[in-house]
């Protein structure tokens, strides 16, 4: 990380990771959610449905504003920007410590 901070200070670092990861939690949160609907069991694939609640209440929000006329309704799926870095990172956080239960398990009934 030195290198990043030795030719650009925090400022000037924070504009262009920012909406990197924004692009790329908005590409990859479907394939995340997806795997962890599909490969989780138990009370975490409950857990991995949270921000899918969020995700699809965006969409249902302008399909309401639409509905009553609102010309506005397509900024609802700006909250998309918002939420989905928010939901991404969740999965990414309970992916991992699913992973981490799953091999102690393992580790536990091997010994």
């Amino acid at each position: 990380m030195s290198f990043l901070t030795d030719r650009f200070s925090e400022y000037e670092l924070l504009p262009i990771v920012l909406p990197i990861y924004v692009y790329v939690s908005l590409v990859g949160y479907p394939i995340l959610q997806t795997l962890a609907i599909l490969r989780m069991r138990g009370w975490w694939r409950g857990a991995a449905l949270v921000p899918l609640v969020l995700m699809l209440a965006v969409p249902g929000a302008a399909a309401v504003a639409y509905a009553r006329g609102s010309t506005l309704w397509w900024m609802a799926f700006t909250w998309l920007a918002a939420i989905g870095p928010i939901a991404f990172t969740y999965l990414v956080a309970l992916w991992l410590a699913y992973s981490w239960r799953r091999r102690l398990v393992q580790a536990v009934r091997a010994s």
